[in-house]
């Protein structure tokens, strides 16, 4: 009996090296499936600089798988005319890229000032997350803004001190932050926040709300607290926040049981 005759040894080394390196193989990925969730809270905010814009980075991707790098973000920019027509498509610019660099964790936040704006004026913005070269997300919610100086700090708070609460009052504003008078007729809120003598991160009680006085139930009887209040006005949907108050502070009150009487 004949045997069959043995391939080229070279053809041998060759299969072999070839399936080892093509290793094993998965089923191809769609284009777009690795990309990252897109922003769904993009948001503005009036200070005295400009426009402070916030929003949360995802932290999955379109698949629901973690995302383990942000890149960067592109931020879209249009200015809508005074007296453009309403529902046409603004006119984005060039996005500005803004450097990430890091695994986005649940809580945090990306801050960017735009200082490049003018009162009455709105603005129109959209985020994209960019993971890496070619792989960036869905356009973010898009948000229109306007830019009006905020109110200047509230006045003459003052913290009283009672049995497990602080009874807070103050004056509200008589200028804005670029030195007009207020007119008496506008409407403000306020937001307060507090924090205790022994921690350093402010913490918001309650607001905005309408009013110059707040009770601080939240007290625990003989601890120091600090306040302190800001004025928010709201123009054409965008809220202009204030700097804040001077600080007032207050120890909320313990009361003794009275003795029992003597007989």
């Amino acid at each position: 009996m004949r045997r069959g005759r043995r391939p080229p040894l070279a053809g041998v080394l060759f299969a072999a090296l070839t399936l080892a390196g093509c290793g094993l193989k998965d089923r191809p990925v769609p284009p777009g499936t690795l990309a990252p969730r897109p922003v769904t809270d993009l948001a503005a905010t009036a200070v005295p600089e400009g426009l402070e814009l916030t929003w949360s980075p995802p932290t999955r991707d379109v698949r629901g798988h973690a995302l383990l790098h942000v890149e960067s973000f592109d931020l879209y920019r249009a200015e809508l005319p005074p007296d453009g027509c309403e529902g046409c498509p603004p006119a984005f610019t060039a996005p500005v890229s803004l450097p990430y660099g890091r695994r986005p964790r649940p809580g945090d936040k990306v801050r960017h000032l735009d200082r490049d704006v003018a009162p009455g004026h709105r603005y129109v913005y959209e985020v994209r997350v960019v993971k890496g070269w070619r792989t960036a997300s869905a356009p973010s919610n898009r948000l229109v803004a306007a830019w009006h100086p905020p109110p200047g700090p509230p006045a003459g708070l003052a913290a009283e001190r009672r049995e497990r609460l602080v009874r807070l009052s103050w004056r509200r504003p008589e200028r804005w932050a670029d030195g007009r008078p207020i007119d008496p007729g506008t409407q403000l809120a306020y937001l307060v926040e507090r924090r205790a003598e022994a921690e350093g991160a402010w913490i918001r009680l309650a607001g905005p709300r309408p009013g110059t006085a707040f009770l601080d139930r939240a007290v625990r009887a003989g601890r120091a607290y600090r306040y302190r209040v800001r004025a928010v006005f709201t123009f054409q949907g965008t809220p202009a926040v204030g700097p804040p108050s001077p600080e007032a502070a207050a120890v909320p009150e313990i009361r003794l049981p009275l003795p029992a009487p003597r007989r």
